[in-house]
């Protein structure tokens, strides 16, 4: 599949965007560890107590029997719709399987909340569908035998996966990870995990606790959007939401054609307790780069996922302060809010918390005053669709996409820092764009970045070059 062009003249980018869903969480409450939210930050001092109760009286309507079921995990799959089609992020994966491993696996202290499947064949295929989307775009994510599923995870997908990749041995470096004597790629091993947690690795290939739920609860207006919070909220060791979550759910309101701002705000800043005083500015953001149905809104979206690991936030002011910025820029816009996500190495936010405050509102300043400002959004456009025409690799693909905008940013903020290569022009970053897709081409399986060139070697690139390739 080739990557669209995220510009405004090319609708086609909406509908390949939405195949390239991203990493967002769902919980499970393990010995000292949550499977849940996209952060790991501190919890919230004020859950959002109405939305709780409206999952759980949900949970309470529509559970099938008071017990547990013990059941297998070839019998569930992720379920899309209470995440706005985002998956799990499987690096959060890894490492919240790791925390689980040190601590001790405990079976009496672990329940996922499973949907029975539906019966309409084509409601069906939608969930099977975005399962098969995902493995696409990360090859790590866990295959399935669609005639043996029976039930969709709500909650405790982080778990779900993770035991999923497990048993069917995923190629991958994870803590549990061994490299066969005879050379080639790490992948997990059970024997591994078996020889650290018996009870982790048995629950890979036997069952594991699940509450129920039938299937009409599927039919209640957002019901699985209050389940997950409920989960979320009812747990005293709850992980916060993310930012990019909230945005998600104000991305999914735009689309309905009786969008109300106001009404979507007030809901949001109850479902979103920690992240209340930001919740407008992130509206307006969403609003100020297309919303939902937006290509520009669907290219931060994806990009956004190959930064989130950094776990923390940004801030309404700072995305507010982007959001203003000309509705010609909208791929500049775009650009800003990913740069601002990616922190240098060791860098300190005590200070700030869960918040990202390294690119600062005086850095959209800068930004605004830049005099290759409109240069680089034509830039941003033009280098975007020779990554689309000559790379057929999604993941490398956005990837690459996300590198140029971060780099952009970064030049026209004037922000430097020892932890990024360093550019002097639009005219080098378009080069070294170009560079790096041509070495793609002639290695198009490799996920690793191609070694940037020197200094003197980009430069060489761009002056040698007659026009400026914008």
């Amino acid at each position: 599949m080739v990557p669209q062009l995220l510009s405004q003249s090319d609708t086609r980018n909406a509908a390949f965007a939405a195949v390239l869903a991203t990493f967002i969480s769902g919980n499970v409450l393990g010995v000292g560890v949550v499977f849940c939210g996209g952060t790991d930050e501190t919890q919230s001092k004020t859950p959002p107590v109405k939305t709780q109760k409206e999952g759980s009286s949900l949970i309470s309507k529509f559970r099938i029997g008071s017990g547990l079921e013990w059941l297998s995990i070839d019998a569930i799959v992720t379920d899309p719709d209470n995440r706005d089609g985002e998956c799990i992020k499987l690096d959060e994966v890894l490492q919240k399987a790791e925390n689980i491993e040190m601590q001790g696996f405990d079976t009496s202290k672990v329940r996922m909340v499973l949907v029975q499947m539906p019966l309409d064949v084509e409601k069906r295929q939608v969930i099977l569908d975005a399962n098969k989307k995902w493995r696409d775009e990360d090859e790590r994510f866990p295959t399935f035998d669609e005639k043996l599923v029976e039930f969709s995870c709500v909650g405790g997908n982080h778990l779900l996966t993770f035991l999923k990749m497990a048993k069917q041995a995923t190629v991958c470096d994870s803590f549990v990870s061994v490299t066969p004597n005879s050379g080639g790629r790490a992948a997990i091993s059970l024997n591994a995990l078996a020889q650290s947690d018996a009870d982790f690795a048995k629950a890979c290939t036997e069952k594991v606790p699940c509450i129920v739920l039938e299937r009409a609860v599927r039919d209640v207006p957002d019901g699985l959007d209050h389940i997950q919070s409920s989960e979320n909220a009812g747990h005293s060791l709850i992980t916060p939401e993310s930012d990019k979550q909230c945005m998600l759910r104000i991305a999914k309101a735009t689309l309905t054609p009786s969008f109300n701002r106001v009404n979507t705000v007030f809901k949001l800043k109850r479902d979103f307790p920690n992240l209340r005083e930001h919740v407008d500015e992130y509206c307006s953001f969403v609003e100020a780069i297309g919303g939902g149905v937006s290509p520009h809104w669907n290219h931060w979206k994806i990009c956004d996922a190959r930064f989130t690991a950094s776990k923390c936030h940004l801030r309404g002011t700072l995305l507010k302060k982007i959001a203003d910025l000309s509705p010609h820029l909208p791929r500049v816009k775009i650009a800003c809010a990913l740069a601002a996500r990616t922190l240098p190495k060791n860098f300190q936010r005590e200070a700030s918390g869960p918040f990202a405050d390294w690119f600062t509102k005086n850095d959209i300043v800068n930004v605004e005053k830049h005099e290759d400002l409109t240069i680089a959004e034509e830039a941003l456009a033009e280098q975007g669709a020779h990554v689309q025409d000559i790379v057929d690799n999604i993941h490398i693909a956005w990837t690459l996409l996300a590198r140029l905008d971060t780099r952009m940013a970064r030049f026209l903020a004037n922000k430097t820092n020892k932890s990024f290569v360093q550019f002097e022009s639009v005219a080098e970053i378009a080069e070294e764009t170009k560079h790096e897709v041509a070495n793609f081409r002639q290695c198009p399986l490799s996920n690793k970045a191609v070694a940037t060139r020197s200094a003197e070697e980009r430069r060489n690139a761009a002056t040698s070059t007659s026009q400026v390739s914008i």
